[in-house]
C-alpha cells in the first residue's frame, strides 16, 4: 500500500468526519471520546488540544493527496506508555489492505516518535480479523476484558499490549521467531 503517513491537519478533519455516519461507528471508532452527533467543532477541539494531551493524530494520505485513513496515539504522563487507537478507514478502501499497512505504519511511526516501552489497545472481540493483525505485529491479550455499551448493546473489548522489543512490523509473528532452514 503506498500512502504518506502525516501528523493531522485542520483540512483533514471535514473528510474524517464523512468516514462516521453513524453513532455507533463513532462509537466503534473513538469509544467515548466524543458525543453523537458528532461535529467538526468537536474533531477540531480534538486536534486543538492533542498536543496538551499527549496525543498524536496521523492522517495517511494517498498519491493524489487525499486522506485515506487515520490513527491515533497518547502516551501517559511519563510517556513510557502509549495507547494506540481511533483507526478508521475511508469506507470506500475497506478490505483492500490500506487498513492493516494503516495500522502497521502507525504503530510504528509511534514507537519512532516517542519514548513508550510499550503500546496498548482495545480491540472489540467480535473483530477477529483486526485481533489477528494486532497479533501478528506483537501485540498479545493481556486479559483484561471491558463490557461496553453501544447503542443499547453490549459489547466485548480485548486489551493487548506490545512492548517495542516485540514490534514486528511487516513480519508474521508466527514467522518472525522461526529459524531459517538450510
Amino acid at each position: 500500500m503506498t500512502f504518506q503517513l502525516r501528523h493531522t491537519e485542520q483540512s483533514d478533519l471535514p473528510i474524517l468526519l464523512g468516514w462516521v455516519p453513524t453513532c455507533t461507528d463513532m462509537v466503534l471508532w473513538s469509544g467515548n471520546s466524543f458525543h453523537w452527533p458528532l461535529d467538526l467543532d468537536q474533531l477540531t477541539h480534538d486536534l486543538d488540544s492533542s498536543r496538551e494531551s499527549g496525543r498524536i493524530l496521523w492522517t495517511a494520505l494517498q498519491g493524489d493527496g487525499l486522506p485515506v485513513g487515520h490513527a491515533s496515539v497518547i502516551t501517559n504522563d511519563d510517556g513510557t506508555i502509549g495507547r494506540f487507537g481511533r483507526v478508521l478507514v475511508n469506507p470506500v478502501k475497506r478490505g483492500k489492505g490500506y487498513g492493516r499497512s494503516l495500522v502497521e505504519r502507525s504503530v510504528d511511526a509511534g514507537f519512532s516518535e516517542t519514548t513508550i516501552d510499550l503500546m496498548t489497545l482495545g480491540v472489540y472481540e467480535h473483530n477477529s480479523s483486526t485481533r489477528s493483525l494486532y497479533a501478528e505485529l506483537g501485540f498479545r491479550e493481556t486479559g483484561v476484558v471491558f463490557d461496553t455499551e453501544v447503542e443499547g448493546r453490549s459489547r466485548r473489548l480485548i486489551e493487548m499490549s506490545c512492548p517495542r522489543s516485540a514490534f514486528t512490523p511487516g513480519v508474521p509473528q508466527d514467522q518472525s521467531a522461526r529459524t531459517p532452514t538450510r
